[in-house]
């Protein structure tokens, strides 16, 4: 998002930093950023949320064989709200203390529930990965 602030504001006006959903910080200026909430462009979240590396070998399988994506298909990163995605006491029981990031697998157990989420330790999680990259 680019918007025209003036220099002076830059300079001297109040500055924040914000997380723009992808990992990265910026810092912005108060004029920036109530601009951007007016074009819908910035929301607070009032929640505490997770970054969460989750594979999910029943995506579509065209993507997975995209030699033009950065990423295999079966890999991505979601931001969850704990308390609504996730509860706290999965987070707090398989969040890894290096990064502070949750690890998912999609799976199927036999449960009657068909597919859903696994939280596991980032060890198992990276056993998985390696094997899904070996295939």
């Amino acid at each position: 998002m680019k918007f025209s602030i003036s220099i002076i504001d830059w300079i001297f006006g109040k500055k924040y930093e914000i997380d723009m959903g992808d990992g990265k910080k910026r810092f912005v200026t108060a004029k920036w950023l109530e601009r951007a909430r007016s074009l819908g462009l910035a929301n607070e979240v009032h929640s505490e949320v997770i970054k969460v590396h989750i594979l999910d070998p029943y995506a579509e399988l065209p993507s997975m064989f995209n030699p033009e994506m950065e990423e295999p298909g079966y890999y991505r990163r979601e931001y969850w709200i704990i308390g609504k995605d996730i509860t706290a006491d999965t987070v707090a029981k398989f969040k890894d203390p290096t990064t502070g990031d949750l690890y998912v697998m999609y799976t199927n157990i036999n449960d009657g529930e068909g597919i859903k989420p696994l939280a596991m330790t980032r060890e198992l999680w990276e056993n998985a990965r390696n094997e899904m990259d070996s295939i």
